[in-house]
């Protein structure tokens, strides 16, 4: 069985979005990298539209945990030396005999008369500006950005108890046409396209098909599902080339400065 056909798909849970956030930190940069709260934004709004990859975790496995590792410490090195002299404190002291200042100078002369303060003060009589024509109407209410968002299929099921280990995710929400940034944060419900914001694969797993064969996935899912009109993203320039080969098309430069990145590209599929 070839590594592509050993991956298994299912929506990313409440638990996993920590090791969803570490993938994405290697991803991405930290300007354009989202925050652990937009993670669970975005999974808590559009679980469906939050899809992992994983690989079955063997007891074997020697690969590092996913938490950041670090080099353990050097017990062993040597105690800091105690012995050594200490400052010699018996230097002569400062000089404090030395003669004060003279502060016998005379005083300024306060004698001199003070300037004239009885000018009249400003008529402040003139009446008050009318404040009294009706506020606007703030009371509309505000959509629900918490209902739950279209289903796009049941997740995964796993028959078996070997535990999972997460090695790569795409994430969005539902948002306009074209491309807008704003629905990176903010899911706009009456969006008529699935609006692609990460897709990452763990640097460990990459260069193994992994990210074409989530894409693929998540694709699939996509169209069965039939409550959008299409998928969009915007990339780099150089991955405009990947995303054309799992059937994304290039739609223009986009207007985004996400990041402080001026050169994005819009791609879409239509569904």
């Amino acid at each position: 069985m070839s590594f592509q056909d050993s991956l298994v798909f299912d929506y990313v849970k409440p638990e996993q979005l920590e090791e969803a956030h570490r993938i994405e930190l290697t991803g991405f940069s930290l300007d354009e990298a989202a925050s652990l709260e937009t993670f669970i934004y975005r999974q808590n709004v559009s679980p469906n539209l939050f899809l992992g990859c994983y690989i079955r975790a063997s007891s074997n496995d020697t690969r590092p945990s996913s938490d950041y590792t670090q080099s353990s410490q050097d017990y062993n090195r040597p105690y800091p030396d105690y012995n050594r002299p200490s400052p010699d404190y018996n230097r002569p002291s400062p000089d404090y005999n030395r003669p004060s200042p003279d502060y016998s100078r005379p005083s300024p002369d306060y004698s001199r008369p003070l300037p004239n303060y009885t000018q009249p003060l400003p008529n402040y009589t003139q009446p008050l500006p009318n404040y009294t024509k009706p506020l606007p109407n703030y009371t509309k209410p505000l959509p629900d950005y918490n209902r739950p968002s279209p289903d796009y299929g049941q997740p995964t099921t796993d028959s078996t108890s070997s535990p999972l280990q997460l090695i790569g995710y795409i994430c969005g929400l539902l948002g306009p046409t074209p491309y807008d940034t704003q629905c990176m944060s903010r899911q706009d419900l009456a969006g008529n396209a699935i609006c692609i914001h990460s897709v990452c694969v763990d640097p460990e797993y990459q260069g193994k098909g992994v990210a074409k064969a989530i894409m693929t996935e998540y694709i699939r899912r996509a169209k069965e599902s039939g409550q959008q009109e299409r998928i969009l993203l915007i990339c780099h320039e150089n991955l405009v080339d990947f995303y054309k080969r799992v059937g994304l098309k290039w739609r223009a430069k986009s207007e985004s400065n996400h990041g402080g990145y001026s050169q994005w590209q819009e791609m879409g599929l239509e569904l």
